[in-house]
Parts: C-alpha cells; sequence; structure tokens
C-alpha cells in the first residue's frame, strides 16, 4: 500500500538519493524499498521501532525524514523529544505532511520555519482560487495569472492527495495518520510566489474532499475558502467541452504545450470513436458537476468574493484586474505571450457536427428524456444556474 500512495510524488526516489547526515526513520518495508532505489551509500536508515524504544538508536546531527504508515506526528513529536534530551534541534520532516505538499506546489527548497508558520501563511497569506469544472481551460487561465506574478496556481488536489485521505491501515486509521489541514498549511507555505498563493479546485476533487475530509478538516477547508476570492471559470458549451473530455479520456493526453507533439497527438486520437449516447452521458455529467460547484461555492463564498469569467470570451484584464482588488496587491508586467495549444480540431469538429444533427433529429419538445443541457447559463451577479437544452445553432459557437 505505501507504495501505491507514495510513489506519484516520487518519494522513496528522493529520500534513495538523500546522504549523511540525512537519517530516514521509516518502516521495515519502507526502508527496505529505499535500500532497493539506492546506487551508491545513502542517508541512515533507522528503523521507526528503534526510535520508539530507545534500543539501537544513537541520536545524530539531522536533518531527519519520517516515513510510516503509524502516526506521521507522533512519531515526529517522539523523535524531537529524544533528539533534544541529547542537545540535538535537527530540522524533522515527514513525508505525507511536509514532502508531499513540498512536492505538488512544484517549488524545491523545504522551508524551515516549522508549522506555526505555515498555519499562520493558511490563515492570512494573499490567495485565491480557480474554480471549474473539467476540461474548462483552466490551465491556460492559471498559466496567465502565473505570468502576471499572481502565484502559481496548480490542481494541487489530485488523486494521491485523496488515496492519502480515503486511504486505511486497519484500525489505525488513515495511512501515517495523515492531516489534511496540516497538508493545506503546508501547502500554502511552500505554494506561495511572489506573495500569492493560487490554486485551482476542480468539481470533481472538491466533491471528494467533501467526502473523505472528517467533521474538523471540512470546518478548516471551509473557513479557507471563505476568505478566498475566487475565479468561477465557466464552460458554458456543454457539448464541446464533452467532446474534449471524450477525446482526452480517449486519448490519455489532457494537454499540448509543446506543438512539435501534435501529429504524435492525431495519432493517438485514432482511437478515439463517436458515440451519440457516450457524449450524452457526458454532457448530463458535466451539467451535474456544474450544478454541484455552483451550489458548493456559494455555502462558503460570498458572491461578491467570486467572479465570472466565460471559457468562450475570457478576459484576462478583468481577472487581473479581479485579483489586484480583492487581494490589495498589484500584478507584475506580464513576463512573455502564453501560447495556446487548442487541442480542438477538423476531428472534433466532424464530431461535433454529427452530434448537432442527431441531438436535433432525437429532439422532442414533449418528451424531457430526450433533451440534453448543451449549454449552461449562470448570472455573473447571483450566480443562479441555468441549462439550456433546445437544439439550436448557439450549441456550436
Amino acid at each position: 500500500m505505501f507504495e501505491k500512495l507514495l510513489d506519484p510524488y516520487k518519494i522513496l526516489d528522493r529520500l534513495a538519493v538523500t546522504r549523511k547526515p540525512c537519517t530516514i526513520v521509516a518502516d521495515p518495508e519502507i526502508l527496505e524499498a529505499i535500500k532497493q532505489r539506492q546506487s551508491s551509500e545513502g542517508a541512515r536508515l533507522t528503523p521507526v521501532a528503534h526510535v520508539l524504544t530507545g534500543k539501537r538508536f544513537t541520536p545524530q546531527p539531522g536533518p531527519y525524514f519520517v516515513v510510516t504508515a503509524q502516526d506521521e506526528h507522533a512519531v515526529k513529536r517522539h523523535l524531537r523529544s529524544v533528539l533534544a534530551r541529547n542537545g540535538l534541534h535537527p530540522e524533522i520532516y515527514g513525508a505525507l505532511h511536509d514532502l508531499t505538499p513540498q512536492v505538488a506546489s512544484e517549488h524545491g527548497t523545504l522551508a524551515k520555519n516549522g508549522m506555526e508558520a505555515a498555519y499562520e501563511a493558511l490563515l492570512s497569506q494573499p490567495a485565491f482560487a480557480i474554480a471549474c469544472t473539467p476540461r474548462s481551460g483552466s490551465q491556460h487561465l492559471a498559466r496567465e495569472m502565473r505570468n502576471h506574478m499572481l502565484g502559481h496556481p496548480l490542481e494541487h488536489v489530485r488523486p494521491p492527495v485523496i488515496e492519502l485521505m480515503k486511504s486505511e491501515t486497519g484500525q489505525d486509521g488513515r495511512f501515517g495518520g495523515f492531516d489534511f489541514v496540516h497538508w493545506l498549511a503546508s501547502l500554502v507555505r511552500y505554494g506561495t510566489e511572489n506573495g500569492v498563493f493560487g490554486t485551482k479546485l476542480i468539481s470533481h476533487f472538491l466533491r471528494d474532499i467533501d467526502t473523505h475530509a472528517t467533521a474538523f478538516e471540512r470546518s478548516a477547508f471551509d473557513a479557507f475558502l471563505q476568505r478566498l476570492p475566487v475565479i468561477y471559470l465557466l464552460r458554458g458549451n456543454k457539448m464541446m467541452q464533452a467532446l474534449s473530455r471524450d477525446r482526452a479520456k480517449a486519448t490519455r493526453n489532457y494537454h499540448l504545450f509543446d506543438e512539435q507533439k501534435r501529429e504524435q497527438y492525431l495519432e493517438k486520437s485514432q482511437e478515439w470513436d463517436y458515440s451519440f449516447e457516450r457524449l450524452s452521458r457526458e454532457i448530463r455529467a458535466l451539467y451535474l458537476e456544474e450544478q454541484y460547484l455552483c451550489k458548493r461555492l456559494l455555502q462558503t463564498v460570498s458572491p461578491q468574493r467570486m467572479m465570472l469569467a466565460d471559457y468562450e470570451n475570457l478576459n484576462l484584464s478583468e481577472a487581473v484586474g479581479f485579483l489586484e482588488t480583492q487581494l490589495g496587491v498589484t500584478a507584475g508586467k506580464r513576463k512573455q505571450q502564453q501560447a495556446t495549444n487548442v487541442l480542438r480540431d477538423e476531428l472534433t469538429a466532424s464530431y461535433a457536427e454529427t452530434f448537432r444533427k442527431e441531438y436535433a433529429a432525437a429532439y422532442r419538445s414533449d418528451d424531457p428524456e430526450t433533451h440534453l443541457p448543451h449549454r449552461v447559463e449562470i448570472d455573473a451577479e447571483s450566480f443562479e444556474i441555468r441549462a439550456v437544452t433546445d437544439p439550436d445553432a448557439a450549441m456550436f459557437q
């Protein structure tokens, strides 16, 4: 189980290349996995049991890294106490609550100011979120915000974090005693760039947080979310969004950052076939996601703290100005023009045209079973949401 949970962050690979004076305190099977990854002599390896019992453990200068299925916080506290009694006060990092958020933030340096600084950042650091459903263009908007020196928004909450939130080891609860609030606080500290923390909240991952968070974690997360200005990025054309999502699932290609790889992407697209039924299910699912996201945000965030951004007519100047006003900061100068590598092409257009014809033929005004919410509209002030089902040209704008 530990490899499944830690491998997405390459934790064991990273620890395998550490050297003395570092010490890795871990469960026996984890130590063995680290040994197998080492190409030369690395950090000192110490079983957790030696630290907890005091047997065969000789305190050494640090730093220390703790990797365990037991309660990581408890092991760190005990280790810190043992070292302090020997006059040693090294940095002690936990794999789950220090290394994983540092890796997720894509910043290279582990912080040394302790958790007080992290919780202070959680409560007061200028921060914002981009919220949307899948395949809404958040990657482009996030890159532009970073380009204006407004943080570095990423999808920090992804499947590996959700796995840590829901995984259980017998009666001991989550692996390593994973604490989402502690993880989030560390993330804000590590992920802050140019004085601003930015993140992306994708609807299905937000739902996963609600599903697996403890009552305390949900309350703390809501308190954090409540203070954030939110750019709500809406892709109103659900048919085109469904085509994008369906193609991404088929090709396993979600973004194209290098036009040189366009040909490779097109080759993979040969695996993508057309299905009216599958796209119809996707449209309905995306509408439910949009409903959930809108309702969930309104439970916590005031409409006055939200800005509606239209995917089809994105106004970057408005988004930048919104964050400047809400956060009381000044955006930096644009560093470079961000290239937008659009995945949509003639194949997408042909599938869209086929879908339009089939939907128009199947639609019956008096039969709700034939209606699809192919376009979603949200009021920019009240954030009330409505769906358009009539087959018309608007679904292809």
